[in-house]
């Protein structure tokens, strides 16, 4: 009797510490940014304000130039240099790697461990549950475990089994011995952020596939979406899944073995429905055809690629689309890691892109790589942007329970100082809109003035920002807006019916001063300094005549 306590005990204690370990709360991410709108140079403070108190975050202001250098951070890992492995994120932070095959073209089924950002590894198991293995795909879930599926070795051949470990890799768990898609190898996988897990292409044989199969229950059962997407058959191909929840699918093989029948790619495709229907994003981007790549995405929602072998050979350059692969800009021709193929990457928490393994012109490798291309870790960062443009801003932050980001699209919009937008002052409401960019969306609107005001910009306040003036014949006054935020910063009265009026830096003071010039008499009376104080004043012209203000001399 004492002993079935005791096990009930323990049983009650476990139970508790699976409800305490599944329902570990994630920092929701939450930012705010001061000012959103402003002329070069633009001074932006950001705030984080995100709930769930975040050890860590990864700040992307939308104009990182990703041109940063790569640190090597093992020369040779703890695991024997091999290609065509897996390897995953864990909510933690650490990474984990599985199988692949090594220098003596055998494969593995060892599991490794990299909680210093692949600086050392831990062996978590020599010889896991699956059978050795290359080709593989494996995938993250929400509840923190890793599902594991599919690939080839030469004893066994073409596999489509599915394999689940609760605790990084130690230990393992068949979920299926023969999953419904047809066994193969060097497909690609995603984890949707439903948690579901999407499927496509790869080889058997000489068979190539373009099917798309997606499993709901971490891998214990499938359901076809499709036996033959919009993309043809290959293998060596590479997807990965935006924070909109849609697949973007690049590159791969075509064939080693039918004679004149080898095919590298580089279109693009993109699946906003879990796979199910594809749009053409490109048909040749701009990084060459190749297979047997990396490619990542950001927290930012852009995408990286890297590396790969094409038909010239084996590469080493970096590439990032920002517009969900339509368009590439190349980030470097030749990184400081070594050409490869079969290597793989993935990012970290903090925003930074960890590259391991693949085989170069030398041989297999057991090298790891990292790079940064976030543009702060600090939690409340300033950010200051020099170039005119609409600008994203993102945020992810972490702690040891996992990770959350967000991203606000044209939250950021800096204006040149070089550059005339346009304003459209509605006199019979006394509404302003602004248009800053030329691209008919209103960036500003308030209400100021009303009918038969006369309306005059300049610079009031010596800033150099444009602001506006208001002078209202019928009572003489004028009332002036600095900031263009509808609040009247100075009043006074200078002038009556029947003025016209004038702006200019009357005395080189780099501020603008009004000027009345009243027909009826000829005269000209100057304000340099808004303050209702006639400066100077002087008969020039008469009533017919026309103003026009310049630097003459």
């Amino acid at each position: 009797m004492k002993s079935t306590k005791v096990l009930l005990l323990a049983v009650f204690v476990l139970f508790l510490v699976c409800i305490t370990t599944s329902s570990a709360a994630v920092p929701v991410v939450q930012f705010t940014g001061t000012p959103t709108t402003g002329s070069t140079p633009l001074i932006v403070g950001f705030t984080d304000q995100s709930i769930g108190n975040p050890k860590g975050w990864a700040w992307y202001f939308g104009d990182e130039n990703f041109t940063a250098p790569w640190t090597q951070m093992n020369a040779s890992a703890g695991w024997t240099p091999r290609n065509d492995f897996s390897s995953v994120v864990m909510p933690d932070g650490s990474i984990v790697f599985m199988g692949g095959q090594d220098s003596g073209i055998v494969a593995n089924n060892d599991v490794w461990r990299s909680t210093d950002m692949g600086a050392s590894w831990t062996q978590m198991n020599a010889s896991a549950g699956w059978t050795p293995r290359w080709g593989h795909c494996s995938g993250v879930m929400p509840d923190g475990s890793i599902v594991l599926f599919g690939g080839y070795n030469d004893i066994s051949g073409y596999l489509n089994d599915v394999w689940r470990s609760t605790d990084m890799g130690a230990t393992w768990t068949q979920m299926n011995t023969s999953a419904g898609w047809t066994p193969r190898n060097d497909f690609s996988s995603v984890v949707m952020p439903d948690g579901s897990v999407v499927l496509m292409g790869g080889v058997h044989g000489t068979t190539y596939m373009n099917d798309v199969w997606r499993s709901t229950d971490m891998g214990a059962s499938w359901t076809q979406i499709t036996p033959s997407a919009e993309w043809l058959p290959r293998w060596g191909l590479h997807s990965v899944v935006l924070p909109d929840g849609s697949i973007i699918l690049m590159g791969g093989f075509y064939s080693f073995y039918t004679p004149g029948s080898v095919y590298y790619y580089n279109d693009v495709w993109r699946s906003t429905d879990k796979g199910s229907t594809w749009t053409q994003m490109t048909a040749h981007a701009g990084w060459s055809s190749r297979a047997w790549y990396s490619s990542i995405s950001n927290p930012d929602g852009s995408i990286v690629l890297m590396g790969g072998q094409d038909s010239g050979g084996i590469k080493n350059d970096v590439w990032r689309s920002t517009d969900m692969g339509a368009s590439w800009t190349q980030i470097t021709p030749s990184a400081e890691w070594l050409p490869r193929w079969g290597l793989h990457s993935v990012v970290l928490p903090d925003g930074s892109i960890v590259l391991m393994g693949g085989q170069a012109s030398g041989g297999f490798k057991n090298d790891v790589w990292r790079f940064m291309p976030a543009g702060s870790s600090a939690q409340n960062p300033w950010h200051i942007y020099t170039a005119p443009g609409n600008y994203q801003v993102s945020l992810q932050v972490f702690d040891k329970n996992g990770y959350n980001s967000t991203q606000k699209k044209n939250y950021i919009r800096v204006i040149s100082t070089a550059t005339d937008g346009i304003a459209i002052f509605r006199n019979s409401t006394g509404f302003w809109y602004f248009d800053y960019n030329l691209d008919g969306i209103v960036d500003k609107s308030f209400r100021y003035g009303g009918v038969g005001d006369q309306i005059i910009k300049g610079n009031w306040n010596g800033t150099g920002k444009e602001g506006i003036g208001i002078f209202r014949p019928s009572s003489g006054y004028w009332y002036f807006d600095y900031n263009l935020d509808g609040i009247v910063d100075k009043s006074f009265r200078y002038g009556g019916v029947g003025d016209q009026i004038a702006k200019g830096d009357w005395n080189g003071d780099g501020s603008d001063g009004i000027a009345i010039f009243r027909p009826s008499s000829g005269y000209w009376y100057y304000d340099y300094n808004l303050d209702g104080i006639v400066d100077k004043s002087f008969r020039y012209g008469g009533s017919a005549d026309q103003i026009i203000v310049g630097k003459w001399a």
